[in-house]
């Protein structure tokens, strides 16, 4: 019972501690007159259209031994390699998607000679049959239901 009594009164002071420590300090108040002309830097007559992202890391630094070891950075660095192959399959899997809206054209070209056979007359034609068949056929499938998309 005077464990529990103990327990009690040192979370009660435990309590009260905390809840009086946030009072201490008073409240913020801003000064009315900062001098805020100059802190920050504007620039009015700017070239908006020029950014980092399009120079080239090479342009930007002047040192050759670092020019150097970004570009061997760049041309061993695995993850942009991947990437770099990533992004060619996937232009080549958008071009084999936007073939499949053109018209396709199969042409087929066959050939056969028949002689007499082996099991047959003992004597043999003087012409033997000869057939050739030339296949053209044209198609193209109009997506009006959006099947390739």
């Amino acid at each position: 019972m005077i464990k529990l009594n103990i327990l009690n009164i040192t979370i009660f002071a435990a309590t009260v501690i905390l809840i009086t420590g946030c009072g201490v300090t008073t409240p913020y108040q801003r000064p009315a007159n900062l001098p805020l002309d100059g802190l920050f830097r504007t620039f009015t007559d700017a070239d908006t259209t020029f950014s980092l992202a399009t120079r080239s890391a090479l342009d930007f630094y002047d040192d050759p031994f670092l020019q150097q070891l970004i570009t061997e950075a760049l041309d061993s660095n695995l993850n942009v390699l991947h990437a770099v192959n990533r992004l060619v399959q996937v232009s080549e899997l958008v071009k084999q998607q936007k073939a499949a809206f053109y018209p396709t054209l199969t042409l087929g070209l066959t050939g056969s000679v028949s002689d007499v056979s082996k099991y047959g007359n003992a004597s043999k034609p003087a012409d033997p049959f000869t057939e050739l068949k030339l296949a053209a056929t044209a198609g193209w499938e109009v997506d009006i239901w959006g099947k390739e998309n």
